[in-house]
């Protein structure tokens, strides 16, 4: 399963940017897809009840973010720039949501 269709639950934009890259195919479970949501809306929540934090976010303008790690984590960041990135697609998504509210 492509991560465009993993995500197809989230925002348009996130499935969009996942299949235009193509640059990862992490496969899923159906468990696995349902974590990605709810990390989704745990990270959403954080950022909306905490405005220090989420101007912070968007401070980051259009910038790229990448979850890069030393400890192995290919799903939710990446190791020397390989892996699926799935936190800071998540970030990015909820930076794009910040900004409609504001």
């Amino acid at each position: 399963m492509k991560n465009s269709e993993i995500l197809s639950s989230l925002k348009a934009g996130m499935s969009v940017d996942l299949a235009n890259g193509n640059r990862y195919d992490v496969v899923c479970d159906k468990e696995g897809q349902l974590e990605i949501i709810r990390h989704y809306y745990i990270v959403f929540t954080k950022f909306d009840q905490h405005q220090e934090l989420a101007q912070k976010l968007l401070e980051t303008g259009d910038t790229y973010l990448e979850e890069e790690n030393t400890w192995g984590d290919q799903f939710w960041g990446t190791v020397n720039g390989k892996g699926a990135n799935y936190l800071g697609y998540i970030l990015m998504e909820t930076r794009e949501t910040l900004k409609n509210c504001f």
